[in-house]
């Protein structure tokens, strides 16, 4: 495991600094933190009475835009490198399939999610009593994912991969948002 210097950890901010990306799992962990404050900004605009557009916008920014790559980090790496790593007593199986079948269900929820508040913001006014009902089954999904995640698979995860699964990581991570090595973030 390589220790994180303190200021290489991540502000909690979103989106998440691409500093980070050489630190990936500190990059995922900061990016879940996003996740939240994603959930929270939903949970506002169900309860509140006038669209917050703003908020609405990031919302939809994220879930267009920082989501999907974050969730093939988890997929295309995170995933592989913990099921060659952990050995069968960590029963890593049970605990990435518990993972995905959350994000499944969000990621069918998404094209619904993004619908609902496009047409919040194209017809300003909050989601329907129905909308907010979808919107409140996504972010079921998505919370459960992160707990498992957070509680489970990232401290794992900082036990079991090496120094060459964490460079791999980093690298591909970089590549996806088309960083090449003469980068900063290197």
């Amino acid at each position: 495991m390589i220790p994180i210097p303190m200021h290489r950890r991540g502000d909690a901010q979103c989106p998440t600094d691409l500093v980070l990306l050489s630190h990936p799992l500190a990059f995922i962990a900061n990016n879940n933190f996003c996740v939240r404050r994603v959930c929270t900004e939903i949970e506002r605009i169900i309860g509140s009475e006038a669209l917050d557009r703003e908020a609405a916008q990031k919302v939809l920014h994220f879930l267009n835009e920082d989501l999907p790559t974050h969730l093939r980090d988890e997929a295309e790496d995170l995933f592989p490198h913990m099921r060659r790593r952990c050995p069968p007593e960590d029963k890593i199986e049970q605990s990435i399939t518990r993972v995905m079948i959350d994000q499944g269900a969000a990621s069918a929820l998404l094209p619904r999610v993004r619908k609902i508040l496009t047409q919040c913001l194209e017809a300003p006014g909050v989601p329907t009593a129905p909308e907010a009902e979808q919107l409140v089954q996504f972010m079921t999904h998505v919370q459960r994912h992160l707990i498992a995640e957070t509680a489970i698979l990232l401290p794992l995860a900082r036990v079991r991969l090496t120094t060459r699964d964490l460079q791999s990581m980093s690298l591909r991570m970089k590549t996806r948002r088309q960083f090449t090595s003469g980068d900063i973030f290197c």
